[in-house]
C-alpha cells in the first residue's frame, strides 16, 4: 500500500503543476481527478470483495487511451511523461491487486514501455544536438596552420594539373 501511497501523492503533486495542467483540458482534468479519487479510495478502503461497476472500468479507459494519447500526440515535458509514468503505474497496481482487467492490464504496460522508451529517444536526440552543435563549432573553427596547409595543397594541386 505504501507504493500505492507515493503514487497517488506523486500524481496529486504533478496535478498541481502549470506543465501538466495545461496538457489537459477542464474536462480531462476532471476525469484524470474523479479517477485518482476512485483508486485512491479503492485502495484505502483495501477491500477485495468491493464490487467495481462498468462505469468505473469505462472511466479508466477513458483515462488510459487520453494518457496514451498526450504520451504520443502532445507535446511532452519531462513532468507530462513522469505524470503519464506514475498514472500508468499506479492504475497497473490496482488492477493486479483489486479488478484484474486483462485490458487495463496490456495498456498500463505499454504506456510505461512506451514513456520509458520516449524519455530514452528525447535524450538520445538532446545528446546527438550537442554532438552535432560541437562538431560544427569544430568544424567552423580552422587554425591557421591548417587553413596554410589548405592553400599549400591547393598549390600543389594546381602546379600538377598544369603540367
Amino acid at each position: 500500500m505504501a507504493e500505492h501511497v507515493k503514487y497517488i501523492e506523486k500524481i496529486r503533486t504533478y496535478l498541481c503543476k502549470n506543465d501538466v495542467r495545461g496538457a489537459f483540458s477542464e474536462e480531462e482534468l476532471d476525469l484524470l481527478e474523479a479517477v485518482l479519487g476512485l483508486i485512491s479510495y479503492h485502495i484505502f478502503r483495501l477491500s477485495n470483495d468491493y464490487e467495481l461497476n462498468d462505469d468505473y472500468r469505462t472511466d479508466v479507459m477513458r483515462v488510459l487511451i487520453l494518457l496514451a494519447y498526450k504520451l504520443c500526440y502532445s507535446n511532452l515535458t519531462a513532468e507530462l511523461r513522469e505524470f503519464i509514468y506514475s498514472f500508468a503505474e499506479l492504475i497497473y497496481n490496482w488492477n493486479n491487486n483489486y479488478y484484474k482487467d486483462e485490458a487495463i492490464l496490456i495498456i498500463c504496460l505499454l504506456l510505461t514501455k512506451l514513456s520509458m522508451t520516449t524519455s530514452i529517444f528525447l535524450e538520445l536526440i538532446d545528446a546527438s544536438r550537442k554532438l552535432l552543435s560541437k562538431h560544427m563549432d569544430l568544424f567552423m573553427w580552422l587554425p591557421p596552420s591548417i587553413e596554410l596547409r589548405k592553400n599549400h595543397l591547393e598549390e600543389l594541386l594546381k602546379d600538377n594539373m598544369g603540367e
